[in-house]
């Protein structure tokens, strides 16, 4: 109550609240106390709150976001039509860019270095080793996904199904 008092005097005479009604709404204010006697489980004042600690917990409990690498990656506009695939492909986690029929699929390459982590874009053109395997391209933004839909590719793409797992393709 005398901190609301003082911040009274920095204010215009037009907008500062009598005294005797700062200290009749301080007075209705309800002690922690009085609060768990209404059936509260628990009252705090504001100061003694951890809000660290709570939003860590918080945090620490939350489901993470499935979505929050392809968000960071390629925006939530992009997010907004992906959806991962259930199963494995090649061991990757895999999923799909949807819209009205046209989809890239891309995967996430996590070989265990933690220094090369990375998306990869299936291209639609077969391999010219002349095996079946898919190829793919690193990937690492919109720009490159667009790239890849438009048919280019913006790295060294690679084929799964060849003996050698990075034959690049002239």
């Amino acid at each position: 109550m005398e901190e609301c008092l003082a911040r009274q005097e920095a204010r215009t005479k037009a907008k500062q609240v009598p005294p005797d009604a700062v200290t009749r709404q301080a007075a209705g204010v309800p002690t922690p106390d009085q609060l768990i006697d209404e059936g509260f489980d628990h009252a705090y004042y504001a100061d003694e709150l951890d809000l660290l600690g709570l939003l860590l917990s918080r945090s620490a409990t939350a489901d993470p976001d499935p979505l929050a690498d392809v968000r960071r990656t390629f925006g939530e506009d992009l997010a907004a039509v992906f959806a991962w695939h259930h199963e494995r492909e090649h061991g990757f986690a895999t999923g799909t860019f949807a819209v009205a029929g046209r989809e890239i699929t891309v995967r996430w390459m996590d070989d265990g270095d933690p220094f090369d982590h990375h998306w990869q874009a299936r291209l639609n053109e077969a391999c010219s080793g002349g095996c079946p395997g898919p190829q793919w391209v690193k990937v690492s933004d919109a720009a490159d996904l667009q790239c890849v839909y438009l048919g280019g590719a913006p790295d060294e793409p690679w084929c799964d199904g060849c003996e050698s797992h990075r034959l690049a393709v002239g």
